[in-house]
């Protein structure tokens, strides 16, 4: 089976050297000179004591175009921070004492607290792990996508040209910032995958998988890509049943994707 597995691997690296150069090119500045992909410039154009400070020569300010990727510096890094420390500290992240007299800090989804990947967290210095975790974003997005595709059998070039749009889309590059949008949609093409190898074979591995996939999604931390990609699973495996005929399996996966209530 490792045989099987790393000739798989050699056959497919093609795909992976791509995405990496890629990514080595979109995030340069963090690999070669040191810079943390993390919007702190935001801290001293938008908030006070900064704003009076002279930055740069630029005695109006420091001009900021895009307020909302402020979030970043004042919610999910800090956010993120507190959870992954209270973790280390053996404490469950239920509080976070720093936001007005106190919050829920896990029933905040944008924690994320127990998503996978924080395993960076505790492996790398928090800054480091965190320039990581948003730096792998299209790397994973692509191999994700690159693997639904050559399920579907398509050419090897074909593949590759889908998962560079599917990792580089703007929808994901604008949000690369925040760290999560990548990693939640990361594992929609998986769990797709899992539909199309249970409509080939009934099998509990591919159930469990798609299952996990999904649950996964839902950890990352950004809730409104988790219930696009629910949707989106859900269509998709009604599709896969109608090709089968299984109309009641059909109707069942098109009522729980949420458009039967529009």
């Amino acid at each position: 089976m490792m045989k099987k597995f790393w000739q798989s691997v050699k056959a497919n690296c093609g795909v992976l050297i791509v995405l990496s150069f890629l990514t080595t090119f979109l995030f340069k500045d963090f690999i070669f000179m040191g810079k943390l992909p993390i919007p702190s410039d935001t801290i001293v154009g938008a908030y006070f004591p900064w704003r009076d400070e002279i930055w740069m020569g630029r005695e109006a300010g420091f001009p900021i175009k895009n307020f909302t990727i402020r979030d970043v510096v004042r919610q999910l890094y800090p956010w993120r921070l507190l959870a992954i420390n209270q973790i280390k500290e053996g404490q469950v992240p239920l509080w976070n004492p720093y936001n007005f007299t106190g919050v829920p800090h896990l029933a905040n989804v944008f924690t994320a607290a127990f998503y996978p990947f924080n395993l960076l967290f505790f492996l790398f210095s928090f800054p480091f792990a965190w320039s990581l975790y948003v730096a792998i974003q299209p790397i994973l997005t692509g191999l994700a996508f690159y693997l639904f595709l050559k399920n579907l059998k398509l050419s090897k070039i074909s593949a590759t040209l889908g998962s560079i749009v599917f990792a580089f889309f703007s929808f994901l590059m604008i949000r690369l910032e925040f760290g999560m949008v990548g990693h939640t949609a990361l594992w929609l093409p998986l769990a797709l995958l899992a539909i199309n190898k249970l409509a080939e074979k009934k099998s509990f591995r591919w159930w469990l998988a798609g299952t996990l996939f999904l649950f996964f999604s839902l950890l990352a931390g950004y809730l409104q890509v988790t219930i696009y990609s629910f949707a989106v699973f859900c269509l998709y495996a009604f599709y896969r049943s109608l090709l089968r005929k299984d109309f009641k399996r059909a109707a069942n996966y098109f009522f729980c994707s949420g458009f039967f209530w529009q």
